[in-house]
């Protein structure tokens, strides 16, 4: 116990309550930092219209001098990307490639011949390529299934939980709520999909705050691998915003299901909140990190029409874009972002016990919450 307690307190996971608040060395990375993943947004289109969704948040108004990104990636800028990723990801032997909207199936097309060109391309390189992507589930056809089994796709289920929680915001442009038409393909994907773990993306709400229900439906009753939770993206006010008691509410139902995770760890079974067996890895691995996130570094997310962006989230911001597939980084602008964006920088967190996993939290999430953006 002593020497754990050590290790933790060496790599300043952990540290002493009465010990002198130490400031955190601004160190930058490296400018030839290798890109691990890259998350493609191939469509910004969605076939339902939840009223918490980020797509369309105030950081996204397109400039009107401009022509505006395409509703849909290319085939040719898709395979742009896939080189550009390869370019950027250096001697690293795996190459992460995920696919991500608006609702990523609608542009299925595209998607099957970016994974064929991209395992091809990783081929001839001498480098492995991990394919996943996200969905809503309602376009899960028997086809669509078939095919992410066979090429080991990695699956994530945007989904809310029960029937009442999920046709609250998860609904179509008509109203009509997505649980009963999602729930049988979402069925069909878990029965037939046994290459890869499917896990399942909940979005939290002042309405849907029931963490351990929502979580024993998902992945006791329905059977996903696993399930992760995240409050919504929005600036305070919103109807849906949770609010500070909220939050206490949240975080006490958390801790119930780590109280659970730990009791499935000691009896050595598969528990599945991934939200503990995600901090338990960035424990594991003993970085003290300076950013929140591999965002503009290890990841980056690219737009429909190419443009390279800090992550999936901001992809088709013009203020937070730092690059493009065709042209290159720009490695001035993504520098002065990660040096303003620095563990250092930020007074609160400069201090702060928990910052070596914490490093000040998501952008897009601060951006949104204090920058007066909407999501």
């Amino acid at each position: 116990m002593r020497r754990s307690l050590a290790e933790l307190m060496r790599v300043r996971a952990i540290g002493l309550t009465s010990a002198p608040k130490e400031t955190f060395p601004r160190v930058l990375p490296q400018a030839d930092f290798p890109l691990t993943t890259m998350v493609l947004n191939v469509t910004n289109k969605c076939n339902l219209a939840c009223t918490y969704c980020y797509e369309y948040g105030e950081d996204k108004i397109v400039d009107t001098t401009c022509d505006p990104a395409p509703n849909y990636m290319s085939e040719e800028t898709a395979r742009q990307s896939v080189d550009f990723m390869f370019e950027q990801s250096g001697d690293l032997p795996v190459a992460h490639l995920t696919f991500f909207g608006g609702e990523t199936l609608l542009n299925f097309k595209v998607l099957k011949k970016t994974v064929a060109y991209a395992r091809e391309r990783g081929k001839e390189l001498g480098k492995d390529v991990d394919f996943s992507l996200t969905t809503n589930g309602t376009l899960l056809r028997d086809e669509v299934i078939d095919w992410l089994a066979e090429n080991r796709v990695g699956v994530t289920v945007s989904i809310d939980g029960p029937k009442e929680m999920q046709d609250k915001f998860r609904v179509f442009k008509n109203g009509m709520g997505s649980y009963d038409y999602a729930m049988p393909k979402i069925k069909r994907l878990l029965a037939r999909h046994r290459s890869r773990p499917i896990g399942a993306r909940v979005t939290l709400t002042r309405q849907t705050l029931n963490v351990t229900r929502i979580f024993n439906h998902l992945r006791n009753e329905i059977g996903f691998w696993e399930v992760g939770f995240a409050p919504v993206t929005t600036a305070n006010g919103r109807g849906y915003a949770i609010q500070d008691t909220g939050f206490d509410h949240m975080l006490g139902q958390f801790e119930e299901l780590a109280q659970e995770f730990l009791e499935f760890a000691v009896e050595d079974r598969h528990h599945g909140f991934s939200n503990v067996k995600d901090t338990i890895e960035e424990i594991h691995k003993g970085v003290s990190k300076a950013f929140p996130c591999g965002a503009g570094l290890g990841l980056m997310g690219v737009a429909t029409d190419g443009e390279v962006a800090l992550c999936h989230r901001f992809a088709g911001s013009d203020d937070h874009s730092i690059g493009s597939v065709d042209k290159g980084l720009d490695r001035q602008r993504q520098f002065e972002f990660l040096g303003r964006h620095h563990v250092a920088n930020k007074t609160d967190c400069n201090t702060c016990w928990a910052r070596p996993l914490c490093a000040g939290g998501c952008y897009h999430e601060a951006h949104v919450r204090y920058c007066g953006g909407s999501s």
